[in-house]
């Protein structure tokens, strides 16, 4: 009898077809994999099978626009020519019917209106070319932002949430991706290492006990060239050696252009009312 947490030996099997299925991918595409321990065989092998019926699908499918993929429609009009109070219940008809026949739409920026984003979809998300994977429950997912990038309002969120709001509260830094790697500064500290920058958060932190509330307000960003400031006001209620504690004051953000990997990074956080 097998001991309690052993592998029986049909999951000695399944393992070694991982292994060999693993080894496979490795060789044949390139495939990377990590470890886990909270993945059993039964569930690799179930993984590992799906990717290489998903990848030699791939490989045999034919090319086609996403008007062909979705069965070349003729109910969905120029946008010129729909009222604008029939847009919203016209954008929704055609995201539904698009996510039936395996393409999805989605917008994260806000600013987005909805006669945009059908004119999108009609005019240029139509003429795209994509491998036509006929896998059952597999969509074809899109994401507006990827083609027309709101550089202001995700900005705003990468200072927002991938910054203030880490180091106004009891949040810590589990990575940094929005930051440039060195030379940052926080108020008068320059140059800074990334692990420098959080040190002097971190130390600031320590004398405060608990974090009552945390509000970031009046946002706005300004964008010239490759370079962007995002600047806001902040209130902190907090409790510091038994007293409570109230900081208030302006911040500013600034970030540049990495050209090399085209994304945004924050290189200077300066806010009034802390001493780092």
């Amino acid at each position: 009898m097998a001991k309690k947490n052993e592998p029986t030996a049909g999951q000695e099997e399944i393992k070694a077809e991982n292994d060999f299925l693993k080894m496979k991918m490795m060789l044949e595409r390139g495939a990377h994999f990590g470890k886990s321990d909270e993945c059993t065989p039964e569930m690799e092998n179930q993984f590992l099978n799906y990717v290489m019926k998903f990848e030699e699908k791939a490989e045999n499918a034919s090319r086609v626009t996403v008007f062909e993929k979705i069965g070349r429609p003729t109910q969905f009009i120029s946008i010129d020519q729909i009222p604008a109070e029939q847009v919203q219940e016209k954008l929704d008809e055609l995201l539904e019917y698009m996510e039936n026949h395996g393409v999805s739409l989605d917008v994260f920026s806000p600013n987005i209106s909805a006669a945009e984003l059908y004119r999108f979809a009609v005019e240029e998300l139509f003429q795209i070319n994509i491998v036509d994977l006929k896998i059952p429950g597999v969509v074809e997912g899109f994401v507006y932002d990827s083609f027309y990038p709101d550089h202001k309002h995700e900005n705003i969120e990468r200072a927002v949430d991938g910054c203030m709001e880490i180091l106004l509260s009891e949040n810590k830094f589990s990575f940094m991706d929005h930051f440039r790697s060195d030379a940052l500064r926080l108020n008068d500290h320059y140059p800074l290492s990334q692990e420098e920058f959080k040190a002097l958060a971190y130390n600031w932190k320590k004398h405060i006990t608990d974090f009552h509330d945390t509000n970031i307000f009046n946002e706005k960003c300004v964008l010239e060239g490759e370079e962007s400031i995002v600047s806001g006001q902040y209130k902190v209620h907090a409790s510091a050696h038994a007293e409570l504690v109230t900081w208030d004051g302006n911040w500013q953000v600034r970030l540049e252009l990495n050209k090399e990997i085209s994304t945004w990074e924050i290189v200077d956080v300066q806010i009034a009312g802390i001493s780092f």
